[in-house]
């Protein structure tokens, strides 16, 4: 599972304790897609949390030929996947079953990848009361490592814009984190949207802890081993 799964499970347990909780997420057996339902982590969600499962594009010569080919248009951007925008309209029905999700005070969605915010934009559209909480563990606009085209980049940008005018609140693990998102809006506007941004930075399940050793021992390395290596 990539880091971001065991965020998103120290999230929901937390909040599992104080939130009757659905979750909208990938049913994908063969492991490709980025969120897709750990099975092994979702055995240590609550019991009393409801997962609802979206299942996968197919992977056909031609769909892949597709991705290539919005790989290379959109060189890096975070938002123009086509298998995820595939992946996106399925969740987008779906929640049209579920009515927009009427009954709920509130929504989070999570990233990277940020798809599931293109899939909160969506549902937001049909049920405007709904409280919407964005979190990023990254920024969207990534000018550090991703090698943008103009294209890519000003879609990237206009996107994320447009997902972060819409949120009701906005949760990120650094203050860093934070800066660097809304500098390129605009002393106003990175105001604004500082304003509604909150910091919550990493924290750890002890209890996890206890409960994986239980089922059988692991070790997960991220990042170089030498920290000296990092700087």
């Amino acid at each position: 599972a990539a880091p971001e799964s065991f965020a998103v499970l120290k999230k929901l347990r937390a909040l599992s304790e104080y939130l009757d909780l659905t979750v909208l997420a990938a049913d994908d057996p063969d492991g490709y897609f980025p969120l897709a339902v750990d099975s092994d982590l979702q055995a240590l969600l609550p019991s009393q949390i409801r997962v609802v499962t979206v299942p996968v594009p197919g992977r056909s010569p031609w769909n892949r030929g597709l991705d290539l080919a919005g790989q290379l248009l959109f060189r890096h951007s975070a938002i123009a996947d086509a298998y995820l925008a595939r992946w996106a309209r399925r969740a987008l029905r779906l929640a049209a079953v579920e009515d927009w999700f009427r009954g709920f005070d509130g929504m989070i969605t999570n990233s990277s990848p940020v798809i599931s915010h293109y899939v909160g934009l969506g549902v937001r559209r049909h049920n405007p009361g709904l409280t919407w909480i964005q979190h990023y563990s990254d920024p969207f606009v990534d000018l550090t490592y991703a090698r943008y085209t103009p294209l890519s980049l000003r879609l990237d940008r206009w996107y994320a814009g447009r997902f972060t005018r819409a949120a009701d609140m906005i949760t990120v693990t650094s203050a860093e984190t934070r800066d660097e998102m809304f500098a390129p809006y605009g002393p106003a506007t990175e105001r604004e949207m500082k304003a509604k941004c909150v910091v919550i930075p990493h924290t750890y399940d002890p209890e996890l802890f206890r409960l994986a050793a239980a089922r059988y021992p692991r070790m997960a390395a991220y990042g170089a081993l030498d920290p000296h290596a990092l700087h």
